[in-house]
Protein backbone atom coordinates (compact mmCIF):
# COMPACT_ATOMS: atom_id res chain seq x y z
CA UNK A 1 0.00 0.00 0.00
CA UNK A 2 1.16 3.50 -0.74
CA UNK A 3 2.06 5.64 2.26
CA UNK A 4 -0.51 8.27 1.16
CA UNK A 5 -3.41 5.79 1.19
CA UNK A 6 -5.17 7.14 4.30
CA UNK A 7 -7.03 9.72 2.18
CA UNK A 8 -7.86 8.92 -1.46
CA UNK A 9 -8.11 12.64 -2.28
CA UNK A 10 -4.34 12.87 -1.92
CA UNK A 11 -4.07 11.04 -5.23
CA UNK A 12 -6.19 13.56 -7.16
CA UNK A 13 -4.29 15.84 -9.55
CA UNK A 14 -0.98 14.37 -8.37
CA UNK A 15 1.83 12.83 -10.37
CA UNK A 16 3.73 9.70 -9.35
CA UNK A 17 6.66 7.83 -10.74
CA UNK A 18 5.40 4.53 -12.17
CA UNK A 19 6.51 1.76 -14.52
CA UNK A 20 2.96 1.18 -15.78
CA UNK A 21 0.35 -1.52 -15.48
CA UNK A 22 1.55 -4.89 -14.19
CA UNK A 23 -0.18 -8.23 -14.30
CA UNK A 24 0.03 -10.52 -11.25
CA UNK A 25 -1.87 -13.73 -11.92
CA UNK A 26 -5.45 -12.66 -12.59
CA UNK A 27 -4.96 -9.20 -11.04
CA UNK A 28 -3.82 -5.93 -12.56
CA UNK A 29 -1.90 -3.51 -10.42
CA UNK A 30 -0.34 -0.09 -10.70
CA UNK A 31 2.56 0.49 -8.37
CA UNK A 32 3.04 4.14 -7.53
CA UNK A 33 6.53 5.29 -6.65
CA UNK A 34 7.61 8.64 -5.36
CA UNK A 35 5.44 11.71 -5.79
CA UNK A 36 6.65 13.99 -8.59
CA UNK A 37 6.55 17.75 -8.89
CA UNK A 38 3.58 19.25 -10.73
CA UNK A 39 5.94 20.59 -13.41
CA UNK A 40 6.68 17.02 -14.58
CA UNK A 41 4.57 16.13 -17.62
CA UNK A 42 2.39 13.08 -17.04
CA UNK A 43 1.97 10.48 -19.78
CA UNK A 44 -1.21 8.79 -18.54
CA UNK A 45 -3.95 9.32 -16.00
CA UNK A 46 -6.15 7.08 -13.88
CA UNK A 47 -9.84 7.64 -14.60
CA UNK A 48 -12.75 6.22 -12.61
CA UNK A 49 -15.83 5.59 -14.75
CA UNK A 50 -19.31 4.95 -13.35
CA UNK A 51 -22.18 3.63 -15.44
CA UNK A 52 -24.56 6.02 -13.68
CA UNK A 53 -22.53 8.91 -15.15
CA UNK A 54 -21.26 7.76 -18.58
CA UNK A 55 -23.27 4.60 -19.27
CA UNK A 56 -22.30 0.93 -19.27
CA UNK A 57 -19.18 -0.33 -20.99
CA UNK A 58 -19.88 -3.41 -23.07
CA UNK A 59 -16.63 -5.28 -22.46
CA UNK A 60 -17.55 -8.08 -24.89
CA UNK A 61 -17.59 -5.55 -27.75
CA UNK A 62 -14.88 -3.33 -29.16
CA UNK A 63 -15.32 -0.49 -26.66
CA UNK A 64 -12.05 1.44 -26.83
CA UNK A 65 -9.20 2.48 -29.08
CA UNK A 66 -5.50 2.37 -28.24
CA UNK A 67 -4.39 4.20 -25.14
CA UNK A 68 -6.74 2.63 -22.58
CA UNK A 69 -6.06 -0.24 -20.17
CA UNK A 70 -8.37 -1.59 -17.47
CA UNK A 71 -6.90 -1.42 -13.98
CA UNK A 72 -9.95 -2.81 -12.18
CA UNK A 73 -13.66 -3.21 -12.63
CA UNK A 74 -16.65 -4.04 -10.49
CA UNK A 75 -20.42 -4.28 -10.75
CA UNK A 76 -23.03 -4.25 -8.00
CA UNK A 77 -26.79 -4.19 -8.48
CA UNK A 78 -26.38 -3.19 -12.10
CA UNK A 79 -23.98 -0.31 -11.35
CA UNK A 80 -20.62 -0.64 -13.08
CA UNK A 81 -17.42 1.07 -11.91
CA UNK A 82 -14.16 0.78 -13.82
CA UNK A 83 -10.70 2.21 -13.18
CA UNK A 84 -8.85 2.96 -16.40
CA UNK A 85 -5.24 3.85 -17.10
CA UNK A 86 -5.52 6.11 -20.14
CA UNK A 87 -3.65 8.45 -22.43
CA UNK A 88 -5.41 11.80 -22.89
CA UNK A 89 -7.12 11.84 -26.27
CA UNK A 90 -7.98 8.12 -26.11
CA UNK A 91 -11.59 7.25 -26.86
CA UNK A 92 -14.07 4.79 -25.44
CA UNK A 93 -17.67 3.85 -26.07
CA UNK A 94 -20.53 3.14 -23.69
CA UNK A 95 -24.22 2.47 -24.26
CA UNK A 96 -24.81 6.26 -24.09
CA UNK A 97 -22.25 7.25 -26.70
CA UNK A 98 -18.60 8.03 -27.39
CA UNK A 99 -16.26 9.56 -24.80
CA UNK A 100 -12.80 11.11 -24.91
CA UNK A 101 -10.26 10.99 -22.09
CA UNK A 102 -9.12 14.47 -21.01
CA UNK A 103 -6.61 15.47 -18.36
CA UNK A 104 -9.49 16.31 -16.03
CA UNK A 105 -11.75 13.33 -16.77
CA UNK A 106 -14.03 12.34 -19.63
CA UNK A 107 -15.96 14.37 -22.18
CA UNK A 108 -18.80 13.18 -24.38
CA UNK A 109 -18.03 13.48 -28.08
Amino acid sequence: MHRDNDDARRFEATRYECTGLERRGEWNRLLLGRRLDRTVNAEKIVVCTRSSVIGRIQFDDSWHANGIQVLAGSAFRGEQETLLLATPGAQLQTDTGDWEVLWDGLAKR
